[in-house]
């Protein structure tokens, strides 16, 4: 069975992913790692995350080859709300169609790790990129949008609108707000309704 290894903004966000291997692999998969931030036997964050954490691992080589050893695949997820405040990541127009968005990001990123440990380790390295947030992927659980409407900005205000109640960024809600993504219908709905998810999807086998 698959071990993934998750390098992720933070707790909740790897609540949500932790959901969607499960919908998607059941129980054929190992339960996954967070490599970053660390968390404790409750899934709580032991140290602080951010996106900025998230490259610094990336640019780490020595890291990212220590945690392929003991990974069969790892997942880098990272919102693109604040990105482009990294030289990295500046001058990116966020107005281009979510499929072109998403290669230029993960171009980005393939950048930052380096050509090295893409060439040895690419088919091994998935990309989880939220556009523009983790909870843009939510928003098909909760709330009925048009797909024109992709495009979405302050996503957490509108997943709070839709789920008619406060959204607490915690692991332990995020689990729970996600939790139909552990049903396989409706986490290939939701894909079908957000396209950066989607994507996310189909790099999955």
């Amino acid at each position: 069975m698959p071990k993934f290894g998750i390098i992720c903004e933070g707790a909740t966000d790897y609540a949500v992913i932790d959901n969607i291997l499960d919908g998607y692999y059941q129980d054929k998969h190992e339960k996954s790692n967070s490599l970053q931030p660390l968390l404790d036997a409750t899934d709580r964050q032991k140290e602080t995350g951010g996106w900025e954490l998230v490259l610094n691992y990336c640019r780490n080589s020595e890291k990212f080859k220590e945690a392929r050893l003991y990974h069969d695949t790892i997942i880098v997820q990272i919102d693109t709300d604040h990105i482009s405040e990294d030289k990295d990541f500046s001058g990116i127009d966020t107005n281009l169609e979510i499929n072109q968005l998403y290669k230029v990001y993960e171009s980005r990123l393939i950048q930052i790790i380096g050509e090295e440990l893409i060439t040895k380790y690419r088919q091994k390295i998935i990309f989880a990129i939220s556009i523009h947030s983790i909870e843009c992927w939510l928003l098909p659980l909760f709330c009925n949008l048009p797909k024109e409407k992709e495009h979405q900005v302050n996503c957490f205000n509108k997943l709070e609108r839709c789920y008619k109640g406060k959204i607490v960024k915690t692991n332990k809600f995020y689990d729970s707000l996600s939790k139909d993504f552990r049903k396989f219908k409706e986490l290939e709905r939701a894909s079908k309704e957000n396209s950066s998810l989607g994507i996310f999807m189909n790099q999955l086998v």
